[in-house]
């Protein structure tokens, strides 16, 4: 009998919680999610388990440090790090970003946009931390009935119908 590899860990820091239950709810099929709504303890998760995470998503936008912070911090105490997507709603942070980051995500967003940008992480498809990073077109559209159900359900509504 052969072993299933094991799924690779996937950092996720975002102060919403919602957010938070969407992200892993998408990304349960690639990775083992660890979350943290603040940026200290995000630091602290990496710190505590960085021989298996592959991938950190963070917010800009946490109560406590920002996702940039939360980047330089982690490029100040390591030397290699796995890929940084950085997700945020503010659409000028180009030249901030410039060697904080491996991606950068603007919102909004759909899952697939999300999904296809971690796979891209975990297959090396994307700039070290430290090197140019890709800004991802976020390809927004409407999204379809299934998405918009499964939003609904992870987040507790009923349909307004």
């Amino acid at each position: 009998m052969s072993e299933q590899p094991e799924k690779p860990t996937i950092l996720i820091i975002d102060a919403d919680p919602d957010i938070v239950t969407i992200y892993a709810y998408v990304l349960k099929e690639i990775g083992m999610i660890l979350s943290t709504g603040l940026g200290k303890e995000g630091l602290r998760l990496f710190e505590a388990n960085r021989d298996k995470i592959k991938v950190i998503i963070t917010a800009q936008a946490l109560p406590d440090l920002s996702g940039s912070d939360v980047c330089r911090s982690l490029i100040s105490q390591y030397k290699s790090l796995p890929p940084i997507i950085l997700i945020s709603g503010l659409h000028d942070l180009d030249a901030e970003m410039q060697g904080l980051v491996s991606a950068y995500l603007p919102k909004p967003y759909l899952p697939p946009v999300l999904i296809k940008t971690v796979n891209q992480a975990l297959a090396g498809e994307l700039p070290a931390v430290g090197e140019a990073f890709v800004k991802v077109d976020s390809e927004f559209g409407t999204p379809d009935e299934e998405t918009m159900a499964i939003a609904a359900k992870l987040l507790g509504y009923r349909p307004l119908r």
